[in-house]
């Protein structure tokens, strides 16, 4: 099936070398003044578009006469429709899906350059080449799959942060990056009052009239096993929490597929606790990702995985609480406001680490209930 997906760009990408068409040019002939629309593509996971902001907000600072079209996974596009700078944020269904369309609407936008953010599925790259944007540079790469298709891309460093890699981008096309105290933050606006409107809305659905503070979140899933907190450790900790914290809920955020086992949470905390069951906020898999930043500010501190979710938090100024074991925290922990953010990391038991393809992922289970729950204390800064 991805083969057929794949055939029709790549069949355009034969007729084209048959030709001998080549649009792209080399950086030498490249001017910044003559830059009117720019193409940005990160359509990869939640997490890896979040560390792309900082470059778009200095992007438009170096060409502050351009306009910036995003191409995002679909599925993620809602969350940064408030992104001021971007003039248009085009939907990428992945996996080469829609790519005779994409390359429709490329052409018709006439980019005159093209930055790819992400270094997995060349597709968008290679329909941005068919397009003839003349200039398409990249963040540096683990493959070659893309290399024909491009005017330049940086090294690849794997233990520099991934937002850093992404500003790399930058220096090399402009020499720097704009605003160097500033080029590192990830920003994700919301509004008070759509904050306020979001937990009123929320709390009235449960009849909630008193204050329940802190409001703690959890994000119990992740995108990977390997990733993920034993479940019977998060039920632990959100009894300890509510226990330690007698005006405190628990808010369970995560997407539709962890509806269940957000139940089964619920239960293991709320059992035998009849005031607990009150307290605690289930929100996993029911509301729309546009929701999710109004969601987190309203939250005290947020307990997470390594999942998109704690970028979105960290570019909220939402302080955190996050768990590491098999990823690498130098290169996605948080870089930004350190002082709101708790990362709490063990080391990788196995080298190498091969993530998702772990027959038994239980190394995260090396992070103790008590850790957790004395950094979520410090972090918020409330006695109980």
């Amino acid at each position: 099936m991805r083969f057929l997906r794949n055939l029709p760009v790549d069949t355009c990408l034969l007729a084209k070398k048959i030709k001998g068409e080549n649009t792209l040019k080399s950086l030498d002939e490249f001017n910044p003044e003559t830059i009117r629309s720019v193409l940005v593509i990160s359509c990869t996971a939640m997490g890896d578009t979040l560390f792309a902001i900082p470059a778009i907000r200095s992007l438009t600072r170096l060409i502050p006469q351009a306009q910036i079209d995003l191409l995002v996974r679909d599925r993620f596009a809602s969350l940064f429709r408030n992104l001021s700078y971007i003039n248009k944020i085009l939907k990428y269904r992945g996996r080469c899906r829609g790519s005779l369309e994409l390359l429709s609407t490329f052409k018709k936008n006439r980019y005159d350059l093209c930055i790819s953010l992400h270094d997995s599925d060349p597709c968008p790259v290679k329909v941005a080449f068919l397009a003839g944007i003349p200039f398409i540079v990249r963040i540096g790469q683990r493959d070659e799959m893309t290399a024909p298709f491009l005017s330049a891309r940086t090294e690849y460093f794997p233990d520099k942060h991934a937002i850093e890699q992404r500003l790399d981008v930058l220096r090399l096309l402009f020499g720097s990056v704009a605003e160097p105290l500033l080029t590192t933050k990830m920003v994700l606006p919301v509004s008070r009052h759509e904050t306020n409107e979001f937990w009123q809305a929320i709390l009235g659905q449960k009849r909630i009239t008193e204050k329940l503070l802190p409001k703690i979140g959890f994000q119990f899933s992740a995108s990977g096993m390997y990733k993920t907190w034993p479940i019977e450790n998060w039920a632990a900790l959100g009894k300890r929490l509510l226990v330690h914290f007698d005006k405190a809920s628990i808010v369970l955020l995560g997407g539709p597929a962890d509806r269940s086992e957000a139940e089964k949470l619920t239960q293991a905390i709320t059992e035998k606790q009849l005031d607990f069951d009150r307290r605690i906020i289930n929100l996993a898999g029911k509301i729309p990702l546009a929701k999710l930043p109004a969601a987190l500010k309203g939250l005290d501190v947020f307990v997470t995985n390594d999942t998109g979710p704690l970028h979105a938090a960290v570019a909220l100024k939402v302080p955190t609480v996050s768990l590491f074991v098999p990823t690498r925290t130098r290169c996605i922990a948080p870089i930004q406001d350190t002082h709101l953010h708790t990362v709490v990391k063990k080391a990788m038991p196995c080298t190498p680490c091969i993530e998702k393809y772990c027959d038994s992922p239980d190394c995260m289970s090396l992070i103790s209930v008590d850790e957790v729950f004395h950094a979520v204390i410090e972090t918020t800064g409330l006695p109980g």
